[in-house]
This record gives C-alpha cells, structure tokens and sequence, in this order.
C-alpha cells in the first residue's frame, strides 16, 4: 500500500486570492492551447508537434528567456527539447531540471498527458523568470515521450536523447 505523508486537509477551504485566481486562468490557457486548439501532437501529426514546439518557445520568450533547442532527427523530422534557465546565484553547477514531454499519445489531445505537465512548467518558468535563485532552474519541455520512442535513443527526454549542441 502507498500512503502520503501527513494528514488530508479537513474543513472550508480558504478563499482564492487574486495571484491563485491569475494561475488558475494561466494554467488553463496553456492546457487549453495544447489540448484543445494544438490537439494531438507527435510524429504522426507532425505540424500539431512543431506548433507545440513553437507556442513552448514563445512563452519561454515573453517570460524573458533566452530559449536554447535541442534538435534531433527522428525518420527523417526534426525533434527537440526546448530548454530556458535562470542561473544560480551561488550554486550555479547545481541544477535542477523542471520538465515534461509536449507530445501527445496517438489519438489523443493530450491535455492531461501531458498539457497539465507543460502548462506547469511554463507557469513555475514565468515565476522564476525574474526570481534570484540559489542553484540553476533549468526548464525543459521535450518530445517523443508517448509510444512507440518510449525508453528508445528518439526518446527526447533529457539524458536519453542523442547529445547535440545546443543551438539558438
């Protein structure tokens, strides 16, 4: 049996503040984008993956971030993670990677799996945009989670795919 620490939470739930109402609304607006406007997006639905690719780096962008891509080549299309940092003050080679895959399973939208991931992701990256930090926030959102490039080298995930340079 799995258990959680601590206690569940009893009685009336405190009011939402502006800043969670803000999220609230941000973090749908990403999922809303991904799941619902993108749709499915992988290999098979190529376009719907880059337009992924490409709505990640701009909010990266407005963030203000510079947004580092990770190419690779998956039969014959172009793949990439999609990195953005904030550099530690004091621990700068300590890094902790805040990530999640961008693409959808075949035949699903993937708003949960994992438009909920990136949407996090983009929001904690807009949190911290403009936040001294300790040690290196690294940000990724990478492809090619979703079967068949699971646990294989077309995998994205960082660590798994093939090293490539980084590039602008």
């Amino acid at each position: 049996m799995i258990g959680m620490p601590g206690s569940s939470y009893q009685g009336t739930l405190p009011l939402a503040t502006d800043e969670l109402r803000a999220l609230e609304q941000e973090l749908h607006r990403h999922v809303d984008m991904l799941g619902r406007q993108i749709g499915e997006r992988n290999l098979f639905h190529y376009d719907k993956l880059l337009l992924a690719a490409e709505y990640i780096r701009a909010e990266f962008k407005a963030a203000g971030y510079d947004v580092h891509r990770q190419q690779f080549d998956v039969s014959g299309k172009i793949c990439e993670n999609i990195e953005a940092e904030v550099r530690g003050t004091d621990r700068r080679e300590d890094i902790l990677v805040i990530g999640a895959h961008y693409d959808s399973v075949k035949g699903s939208p993937g708003a949960n799996d994992n438009g909920t991931g990136v949407a996090a992701v983009l929001a904690l990256a807009r949190q911290f945009a403009q936040s001294p930090v300790s040690r290196t926030l690294r940000f990724v959102a990478f492809a090619n989670e979703g079967p068949p490039f699971f646990s294989s080298t077309k995998h994205g995930k960082p660590g798994v795919c093939p090293a490539q340079p980084r590039a602008e």
